[in-house]
């Protein structure tokens, strides 16, 4: 039985499903648009295949407790362990929060957080995926260097503080001696205070303003 859940074909599987469950996240989420933006009809089968993937990974994780036993939580891979445990609950609160009823997939605005639990369930790749470790080296490369992409976000962050600052000053200036109505205006909307200015900064660079 330990051989089974270790086995290269056996985590093939639980790959094939997880994928499929990436997949249909985002079925879902087309499904729920479409029925609230269009008055389309919901897909039944879809929340019945959800609930399919949720008593699949809880059978898994049971198979793997009673397998593994105390190295479930001792061993070497007994973070990987607690965060699928983890999983497995906010799939059960997701599944109880929005009542296990046909046509769920817009439930309730709580409920709508849990489901965001199933975009981490495609980080079991790192672990199950052994036959291809080049996948599994380039996300915790990835992981290990979120770190540095937060502190680049806040030294950007920290230039347009600069810039912003700067800009308000003198649109401030520019207000206190303009008498052109439209160009005040335009001054409040787009530079009217530091957080306002910032906003524009981003959408700036970020291409999101396209200047007149």
């Amino acid at each position: 039985g330990y051989r089974f859940a270790k086995s290269n074909k056996f985590q093939l599987v639980v790959c094939s499903v997880i994928l499929l469950q990436g997949m249909m996240i985002g079925f879902g989420a087309a499904n729920s648009f479409e029925v609230h933006a269009n008055g389309g009809e919901p897909a039944v089968w879809a929340d019945y295949l959800e609930i399919a993937f949720c008593v699949f990974f809880v059978l898994e994780l049971f198979l793997r407790i009673g397998l593994e036993r105390l190295l479930f939580i001792m061993g070497s891979e007994w973070k990987w362990n607690i965060f699928d445990s983890m999983l497995v609950l906010m799939s059960l609160s997701d599944l109880i929060m929005n009542g296990m009823q046909p046509g769920s997939f817009g439930g309730a605005a709580v409920g709508r957080i849990f489901r965001l639990s199933r975009f981490f369930a495609l980080m079991r790749l790192s672990r199950v995926m052994r036959q291809l470790p080049s996948l599994r080296i380039i996300l915790l490369s990835i992981l290990d260097s979120m770190i540095s992409l937060v502190w680049c976000f806040l030294f950007i962050a920290f230039i347009m503080y600069v810039f912003a600052v700067f800009i308000v000053y003198g649109a401030a200036d520019h207000l206190r001696t303009s008498s052109d109505e439209e160009l005040e205006a335009d001054l409040i909307t787009w530079w009217g205070g530091i957080y306002r200015s910032m906003v524009t900064l981003f959408m700036t660079i970020s291409g999101g303003c396209d200047w007149r």
